[in-house]
């Protein structure tokens, strides 16, 4: 019985959507940014990026929303480890990835990087926290690792806050 192929190794872009984008976050199906940021995008698949790439997706329940970093730019007392990161891959177009480039504060927020995924030789698009956001993200509010989002956060005791730390502020925005 042979294995059917991922959806990945078959996908061929298309002129119209030439960028393969991984999203993790508020991006994925169902969720509001997918209906408004990638309405007329192509949904290739559901994979995942694997822990030995180093990434660490983390959530923090004041933000409320997921973001990923390098666990090799990480400062040791935040305690992170790479984890799978589980997500999707979609098909899109320039417009498309100038207005996620936008939406997520590339240069500022975020920056994208490319990344190869857990099946086959294909790269995509991955945005990832910058280094101010993940500081100020980390320093201040409680958070814990996550592999996929929504995540349900664990209680107090599982989530973690630097030493240097203040409480969690409600109206903070990053």
């Amino acid at each position: 019985m042979s294995q059917r192929p991922s959806p990945l190794v078959l996908w061929k872009c298309k002129p119209s959507h030439p960028h393969l984008l991984f999203v993790y976050g508020t991006l994925k199906r169902g969720h509001f940014n997918n209906q408004n940021v990638l309405r007329g995008a192509e949904f290739v698949t559901a994979t995942k990026i694997p822990a030995s790439h180093g990434y660490s997706m983390v959530q923090s329940a004041t933000i409320g929303f997921p973001f990923v970093a390098p666990a090799s730019t990480m400062d040791e007392s935040y305690g992170l480890t790479p984890r799978d990161i589980r997500g999707e891959v979609w098909a899109i177009t320039d417009t498309q990835l100038e207005y996620c480039d936008q939406l997520e504060g590339v240069p500022i927020m975020y920056s994208r990087e490319v990344v190869s995924l857990a099946e086959g030789p294909c790269t995509c698009f991955l945005y990832v926290a910058a280094p101010r956001m993940l500081k100020r993200v980390l320093g201040e509010y409680a958070y814990t690792q996550i592999s996929e989002w929504p995540a349900t956060l664990p209680g107090p005791t599982a989530t973690h806050r630097s030493s240097s730390s203040s409480p969690e502020k409600a109206n903070n925005h990053v």
